[in-house]
């Protein structure tokens, strides 16, 4: 007797996967952020926000699902967040 397993199971095991690896990655980035905050350095601020700039992404692009987006999508959020991250290190 054959058991039936719908084909979108093992996508929906593999998305669980990714987003519990990138959660993970995204309380990693935290913690080291945390820790930076606490020296007083000139540079520790790019620091942080370059960091920054990981955890948006990769909350955009995973948790929005904008990795199945079109192109333009995930370029605009991409380019929005540079840009803003440009002007904090300007000012």
């Amino acid at each position: 007797m054959a058991i039936v397993v719908p084909c979108y199971l093992f996508a929906v095991l593999i998305m669980e996967r990714t987003i519990n690896i990138t959660w993970i990655i995204l309380l990693a980035l935290t913690g080291i952020s945390v820790i930076l905050s606490q020296f007083v350095k000139d540079y520790i601020a790019a620091i942080i926000l370059g960091l920054a700039i990981f955890k948006i992404i990769g909350v955009a692009l995973n948790f929005m699902e904008l990795k199945k987006a079109h192109l333009f999508w995930q370029v605009l959020i991409i380019g929005f967040t540079l840009l803003i991250c440009v002007i904090l290190l300007l000012l």
